[in-house]
């Protein structure tokens, strides 16, 4: 068995030597996507499985159930090969740790997406699934905007799936644009170890703004404060607007903001 690591990663590629196959056949080794990691203190890891129906879904003829999910073309698997088959939306198993391989590849983002609009539209249209399932769905998607939206993200990565219960605050910022009634700011977040650089899209004003944003929140809380992380949970395969690039000379300390914003809404109401 290939060694595996303590956290996975939403995409991750394993393979579970395991696998929960269907009763008359018992258990079978089969590859899998993860679809988070619920952290080191729990010993268990949702996951996709992976199947080739004997080989058929690589056929001509063979045709997508509304399930199912194709894998893209050169995903690296064992033995040198390259992964085939389609993932299955309608059936999340639960792992041990200790009975799955290490990462072996990382799915696209792509992939990702089509997993969760399949798997959307499977509800949809009546499919009766597992409530449970939906609390490693909604995980999931937000894992997914994240790395969508590049949110906790630098040159080795992104971050969120494990920061997204850390606390972290603003350090700096500056207004960058302003959309309709939104307001783009770029922060920069930071936990004191490490800081982030992040567009956020709010409608927040004055003293609302200026209280919620004055104070720590988790990852997760700071990546619901953009307007993007909304309409990417109502759709998330649509296209998000670029933003300017921030100018690196106008970050602001929070407190400065802070102090000059409220100078200004002092002013407004003297005048």
């Amino acid at each position: 068995m290939i060694e595996y690591r303590q956290q996975y990663k939403s995409g991750d590629l394993i393979m579970s030597y395991s696998f929960p196959f269907e009763e008359r056949d018992g258990a079978k080794p089969r590859p899998a996507i993860v679809l988070g990691d619920y952290g080191r203190s729990v010993s268990v890891i949702p996951v996709m499985g992976i199947y080739t129906h004997k080989n058929k879904t690589e056929k001509e003829v063979y045709r997508l159930s509304p399930d199912e999910v194709r894998v893209p073309r050169g995903i690296p698997f064992i033995n040198g090969k390259t992964l085939s088959g389609v993932i299955k939306t309608d059936r999340i198993e639960q792992l041990s740790k200790e009975e799955v391989s290490g990462a072996l590849a990382e799915f696209p983002l792509r992939t990702k997406i089509e997993i969760l609009t399949t798997y959307e539209d499977v509800k949809e249209h009546g499919k009766l699934l597992n409530p449970q399932y939906d609390f490693v769905m909604k995980k999931f998607k937000e894992n997914v905007i994240a790395e969508k939206l590049n949110f906790l993200t630098n040159k080795k990565g992104n971050h969120f799936e494990y920061l997204r219960d850390e606390k972290m605050r603003i350090d700096r910022l500056q207004r960058i644009d302003k959309f309709g009634t939104l307001d783009i700011y770029s922060v920069e977040l930071t936990d004191d170890d490490r800081t982030f650089t992040y567009n956020i899209a709010t409608n927040k004003k004055g003293k609302k703004l200026l209280h919620d944003w004055g104070k720590s929140k988790t990852a997760l809380e700071w990546l619901k404060e953009d307007a993007k992380y909304h309409a990417l949970m109502k759709n998330i395969d649509q296209e998000m607007r670029l933003d300017p690039t921030p100018h690196p000379d106008k970050y602001q300390k929070y407190h400065v903001f802070r102090r000059k914003e409220f100078q200004q809404l002092k002013g407004g109401l003297e005048r």
